[in-house]
């Protein structure tokens, strides 16, 4: 889905007849990468607001891609960067590309299953979760402020289960580091279908004797978890540059006829 922004000429008209082609080009490439600015500010404070302690790494993939003045036909962008730093663009094909990446917001956007998580990814290939099997904070699990587990406990579990590589790399934890580990009283083991009454997932045994407890750090369930669109992208960015685009298209226009500066 596009976003397209009808800009009244009424106060403008005459500023328009008095520019060159090049004048008018510059004009918009300024109006619409300051529409954008106001849209991503927009955008951000809806993250904000239906998001649940939103990281930095989620506010960052917002992103403004400017308006190219020397473009036959300038445009703004508002969109999202990937894993690799790419953008993606608020455009038609935005949900299939970003679905194509396996991007992590795009179930909050268009709703739908979310993608694999590196997390998982290990945890299969180091046969610790099944195929299909997708990962959840267990109610053992150590938060962080943004209410995800731990970045030091999701390191051990991976190391300990072998799911930094082949066991014995540099990353996982060896024989001798397990029992230095056991030795001070934790253990890490992974159930893929329940086991009397503990469910599959993955367990933390902490302390030694009687007073030794058992957590589950992470839950395992059955099937990727779905979400109804959460973040209303497109009608903030629609209503928003409704709103604005009018004065900051006029501004526009008035500093490079007036001023000659942009």
């Amino acid at each position: 889905m596009a976003n397209t922004f009808f800009v009244s000429t009424k106060n403008t008209q005459n500023l328009f007849g008095k520019a060159t082609d090049a004048q008018i080009n510059k004009a918009l490439a300024i109006g619409l990468t300051r529409i954008g600015a106001r849209i991503k500010d927009a955008a951000a404070l809806e993250m904000r607001s239906v998001f649940d302690r939103p990281t930095p790494y989620t506010m960052n993939a917002l992103q403004l891609k400017s308006a190219e003045k020397t473009a036959a036909v300038p445009r703004a962008f508002v969109g999202f960067k990937d894993k690799a730093g790419s953008f993606i663009a608020n455009g038609a094909d935005a949900g299939p590309i970003m679905a194509g990446r396996a991007h992590y917001l795009r179930p909050q956007v268009f709703g739908g299953s979310r993608p694999l998580k590196a997390l998982e990814s290990r945890l299969r290939r180091a046969g610790a979760m099944a195929a299909g099997q997708y990962a959840l904070p267990g109610w053992g699990a150590r938060l962080d402020a943004y209410g995800n587990m731990t970045a030091a406990d999701r390191n051990q579990v991976l190391a300990y289960l072998g799911g930094f590589g082949d066991v014995g790399g540099v990353k996982n934890t060896t024989v001798a580091g397990k029992a230095k580990l056991k030795g001070k009283g934790t253990e890490y083991f992974a159930l893929k279908v329940r086991r009397g009454n503990l469910g599959p997932g993955i367990y933390r045994r902490s302390g030694t004797g009687s007073r030794a407890t058992l957590q589950q750090v992470l839950k395992f369930i059955d099937r990727a978890p779905q979400y109804r669109p959460l973040f209303d992208f497109h009608g903030v960015a629609d209503r928003t540059g409704k709103k604005v685009a009018d004065e900051i298209m006029h501004d526009a226009m008035a500093q490079v006829l007036f001023t000659g500066r942009g």
